[in-house]
């Protein structure tokens, strides 16, 4: 976020290197492009409830891979090797594209249920506690 969009007595504590995500003494603002659509959310402190580090995945590949597992194991009780291997194949890419698409992003929810959403792509986990407790404390640095 650009200085000029500060409000008043507002001083930015931290900032995403892409500037995707922003963190003042009084509010936290995502603000992302995509397609060259702008979309912004912006959330006052005092209005934050919780603040959440978690796993996104698809579990389609996840449901997948069990559907190749269970033709595994029915190819290996008709004693058919070639719904075994393709049930083992199957079984393996599913369970492989999952793993490496599970993304970790940090979900931010207000009090009326509004929530950020962002992606930790190429932050350290130290960074990524870092910004959760600097949040924190601006949360607690507000009720001085």
């Amino acid at each position: 976020m650009e200085t000029k969009y500060l409000l008043k007595d507002e001083q930015i504590i931290t900032q995403s290197d892409q500037k995707i995500i922003t963190l003042t003494n009084q509010r936290i603002r995502y603000a992302a492009k995509a397609l060259g659509k702008a979309h912004i959310v912006s959330m006052m402190l005092n209005k934050i409830s919780s603040i959440e580090l978690k796993y996104k995945n698809n579990l389609l590949l996840l449901l997948l891979a069990i559907i190749g597992a269970l033709v595994l194991v029915y190819g290996y009780s008709m004693d058919d090797t070639d719904l075994l291997v393709a049930g083992l194949i199957g079984m393996t890419i599913c369970v492989y594209i999952y793993i490496k698409n599970r993304k970790y992003v940090i979900s931010i929810a207000s009090e009326s249920g509004k929530e950020i959403l962002f992606h930790t792509k190429g932050m350290k986990h130290e960074d990524i506690l870092k910004f959760i407790n600097q949040t924190e404390e601006a949360i607690q640095n507000l009720d001085r």
